[in-house]
């Protein structure tokens, strides 16, 4: 489980299964602006 930080969902717990998607998104698109 993870804390889901989105502003649609603004703050709750959410499981991998549920959105986990979302959440590997968002990472992905965390790392690339850090590297741009």
């Amino acid at each position: 489980m993870f804390w889901d930080r989105s502003k649609n969902r603004s703050g709750r717990w959410c499981t991998m299964k549920d959105c986990g998607n979302r959440g590997k998104v968002r990472a992905y698109r965390e790392r690339e602006r850090a590297t741009a």
